[in-house]
């Protein structure tokens, strides 16, 4: 058995988003933040800002090809929320607040999409802005089909944070792990879909970022053999797998056994370099090439990883 840690370590460093790319999305989320102030102010409105998604929660990663990547960054109506309901306005007329307010802010036009507005840049990358009211301490997306639906991206954030804090970012490091996985691969499913999986199955491994996703890989297959199901445990606790096919559940199972087997090779091998040959069909050409004969680097440690649950050390 070999320590794969230093390889996943620096598989890890190059898989996320660069200090450069996140610079430039919050550069551009700050222009757009004080165009639709201005735009509203200038109307009699007011609106508050709050960042969400994968760059709030530090698990995005760099793209792969010509993919591009996003910022979420959500509108918060400050006018409505001591009114009823029935008094606020149609989801489509505050998306076309926003849409006018952006209009001309990059050189492509907005897209009005049902869930939020967004704002394309011709460097690769978009702001995505979802627009909410709170009623009551829970935030009312406006989806334009649905119009007014409990959704509160905050509270996801807050609920990803708190499964975070006790394991020193390596939760985090499993969530890009999986996308770049995900992106690779091909695999059928959404970052936030992967984020509430490996956060619901995760497996802590202190200092050993291989074994610990290859424990929660194998805890998410047994969570869906019991129950194909992606619960969001905030408003409006959907299930997100609820529309799949079986055909595409099929194929989702299909992948993560593959990356399970893949993950269980590379863990019995005396090879480091055969274990990074097979991981690097898991996750491409940025996982690192590891040179080496049998039994390079085996694991030698006083006492097993800390695990979460029920104590696995091999």
């Amino acid at each position: 058995m070999v320590d794969m840690n230093s390889a996943f370590t620096e598989f890890g460093d190059s898989i996320k988003l660069s200090k450069a790319k996140r610079s430039e999305l919050c550069l551009s989320r700050d222009a757009i933040r004080e165009t639709v102030r201005s735009s509203f102010s200038d109307s009699g409105r007011s609106v508050k800002f709050c960042m969400q998604g994968s760059v709030a929660m530090s698990t995005t990663v760099e793209p792969m090809g010509e993919d591009d990547y996003d910022l979420d960054d959500g509108a918060y109506l400050c006018d409505y929320e001591d009114t009823d309901e029935e008094e606020w306005p149609s989801t489509s007329t505050v998306h076309k607040w926003v849409k006018d307010a952006v209009e001309g802010q990059t050189s492509a036009n907005p897209k009005d999409k049902n869930t939020c507005v967004r704002i394309p840049y011709k460097h690769g990358y978009h702001i995505d802005m979802p627009i909410y009211i709170m009623k009551g301490g829970t935030a009312h997306l406006a989806h334009k089909s649905q119009g007014w639906v409990k959704s509160d991206a905050k509270e996801f954030r807050n609920w990803f944070s708190d499964r975070c804090k006790p394991n020193n970012g390596q939760l985090r490091r499993i969530v890009r792990y999986l996308k770049r996985w995900k992106d690779f691969s091909g695999v059928d499913l959404k970052g936030v879909e992967l984020t509430i999986l490996a956060a619901s199955n995760f497996n802590e491994a202190k200092g050993r970022d291989d074994d610990s996703l290859r424990y929660t890989v194998e805890d998410i297959i047994e969570s869906l053999d019991a129950s194909f199901e992606c619960e969001k445990l905030v408003e409006p606790f959907e299930d997100l797998f609820e529309d799949f096919s079986q055909t595409k559940k099929d194929s989702v199972m299909k992948a993560l056994r593959k990356l399970s087997s893949n993950l269980g090779f590379a863990h019995e091998t005396a090879s480091e370099e055969e274990a990074s040959d097979k991981l690097r069909e898991s996750f491409g050409n940025s996982f690192p090439h590891v040179k080496g004969s049998a039994v390079s680097r085996y694991v030698k440690t006083a006492a097993p990883a800390v695990l979460k649950r029920d104590g696995r050390s091999g």
